[in-house]
């Protein structure tokens, strides 16, 4: 295997963020925040993920009651959102910001006594050290010990496990894959003692590595390569993390390790990050070509657990082919766009009708196909919905596929046509949405246990405040069922725009008759209407929301119809 470039590279290396990340929908359901992933270091003898990753769909979506979804699997990727809209969100990891020491339940003095002698490193025997690294990280903290305490025995473990790790290191009768053992032990105690001791922190992953730099010339061939892998995955994540300038480096010694002769399912947990780490930078055509040439190459392999997990990604090398797809079909490429059609059947396909895995894949992408205003497409995915899973066997899976299909075909009719919006003020008086007649207005479908919504009242009031002046309006439509809740929220804050909440108290949340006729089921959800009552984009949030109304109001004339051009085109595409 030839000389990788992260050695070159290694001089100006600033360990930083993790490679792995998460595609967001945020909306209220599973909260806003992307759960941060860490970049596996290499596992002896791990088997390869072999769970699908959904390019485009797990993630913290919107409250959607209808809405069918698998059980989320593998490791999602993240987007570069093509348009400024909506948030797509890339948890990173600091360095040694791993998981915390792992803390079973608590025991005696006594019992901890029984299960090992910390303080007692073996010396000479490579078994009985492994014993005993094994032995301590599995060991019950003591309940009556105080943070402090706590703190000075977690030191005390990961310490005397790196003691351990180096005196096994050093025994000449030790194996390769003692070694390999040990390596393990001793990295995995770097990144917890760093965690636990930020001041020690920087010294402590320099330590590491200059390990896994010294490791790459070991003479044991099995040592060199768990170096070279781990070394590869610093680069990854400086990679990841913005060093754009890596990326043909990354992609080439990524090949480089598939073409290892001796490669094993190492080797292919590390493909498969850099193929995920491509997927969430924008460059799935990378991370397709990557993962093909694993899948070709491992198939071919005498090892028999590498070549079978390597049929695993099929299923990812398909749905970075859809993620891919859908990207360009969101920047106004209708031949992508017709492409991802295709093979979102050939993901249904290749799991079966009565499988429920690809259905969490389709609604995300029939929502991002709304975000970028891809309404002939949305349908599209919605159809392609419908067209499999409206029979489904189970009876209420095909009742919720079809409610779900209801409410999306609703928010796609909205372009173009009059939007009715009634209910009462928080006073109790009636709203008088007429009074809205002649300004552009901003509808915001919330609630006040909905923390995405809340996020995004700042966006909204920033706009507010800059064009209200030039006849920009806001209406929030609030679903919260409890009064209390939004009385005791108005007690705290204030918002300067009018609030309307249903006259019917036996029509509130989701049943609201306002959300049920825009076929909301999930929020924050934004309409934004012209100053005749129409709809002209559904969800222009984020930075979307500022873009859509600086084309419309920058284009006002005096005569001619400036505002409606605007107007039509802030339903078309995105405004970059």
């Amino acid at each position: 295997m030839r000389k990788f470039h992260f050695l070159p590279w290694l001089p100006y290396m600033a360990v930083s963020s993790a490679a792995c990340a998460v595609l967001s929908f945020a909306g209220c359901g599973g909260g806003g925040d992307a759960p941060a992933a860490n970049v596996p270091a290499p596992a002896a003898n791990s088997a390869a993920d072999n769970s699908t990753p959904p390019a485009a769909t797990q993630a913290a979506n919107p409250v959607r009651p209808a809405q069918v979804s698998a059980p989320a699997t593998g490791n999602p990727a993240a987007t570069q959102n093509p348009k400024a809209g909506g948030t797509n969100q890339l948890a990173m990891k600091q360095p040694g910001d791993g998981a915390a020491p792992v803390m079973p339940a608590p025991i005696s003095a006594a019992e901890l006594d029984a299960q090992v002698d910390i303080n007692k490193v073996p010396q000479n025997d490579p078994v009985e050290l492994l014993r005993y690294m094994k032995a301590v990280g599995e060991t019950s903290f003591p309940n009556t010990a105080s943070q402090e305490e706590l703190h000075g025995f977690a030191n005390k473990v990961y310490t005397n496990t790196m003691e351990a790790a180096d005196r096994l290191l050093a025994l000449p009768n030790a194996t390769s894959e003692q070694r390999r053992d040990a390596l393990q032990f001793k990295f995995h105690s770097y990144e917890v003692l760093a965690k636990i001791n930020p001041d020690q922190a920087e010294k402590l992953i320099a330590d590491r590595t200059a390990l896994a730099q010294k490791l790459t010339q070991d003479p044991d061939r099995m040592i060199r390569t768990f170096g070279m892998l781990y070394m590869f995955e610093y680069m990854l994540q400086d990679f990841a993390s913005g060093k754009q300038e890596l990326g043909s480096m990354v992609k080439e010694d990524a090949l480089a390790i598939i073409g290892d002769p001796a490669a094993s399912t190492q080797h292919l947990q590390v493909a498969m990050n850099a193929a995920n780490v491509f997927g969430q930078m924008g460059h799935s055509d990378v991370a397709v070509e990557i993962l093909t040439n694993a899948r070709q190459t491992f198939a071919r392999s005498q090892d028999k657990e590498l070549a079978d997990a390597s049929a695993g990604l099929d299923d990812h090398i398909l749905q970075w082919k859809i993620f891919g797809a859908m990207m360009d079909a969101a920047n106004g490429d209708d031949v992508r766009g017709q492409e991802m059609l295709q093979l979102m059947q050939q993901l249904v396909d290749s799991f079966g009708k009565e499988s429920l895995e690809p259905v969490s894949t389709i609604q995300a992408i029939e929502q991002k196909m709304e975000e970028f205003n891809r309404m002939e497409l949305a349908k599209a995915v919605n159809d392609l919905l419908l067209a499999n899973y409206s029979n489904h066997p189970n009876k209420q899976v095909a009742a919720a596929i079809r409610e779900s299909a209801t409410s999306a075909n609703k928010r796609l009719a909205l372009i173009g046509n009059p939007l009715p919006l009634v209910g009462a003020n928080l006073d109790g008086s009636p709203f008088d949405w007429s009074q809205y007649r002649g300004r552009y207005v901003l509808i915001d479908f919330w609630a006040t246990w909905c923390g995405p919504c809340l996020a995004e009242i700042p966006n909204i009031q920033e706009n507010f405040v800059k064009y209200r002046e030039r006849g920009f309006e806001v209406v929030g439509v609030n679903l919260d069922e409890d009064p209390k809740a939004l009385e005791a929220f108005f007690t705290k804050r204030q918002l300067p725009w009018t609030t309307v909440i249903s006259n019917d108290p036996t029509k509130v949340g989701f049943e609201n008759v306002n959300a049920v006729h825009c076929g909301v089921d999930g929020i924050p959800f934004l309409v934004l209407v012209d100053p005749e009552g129409k709809v002209i984009e559904i969800n222009p949030r984020g930075e979307r929301l500022g873009e859509v109304l600086e084309s419309i109001f920058s284009q006002q004339a005096p005569a001619g119809g400036g505002a409606a051009a605007a107007a039509a085109n802030a339903g078309g595409q995105p405004l970059r």
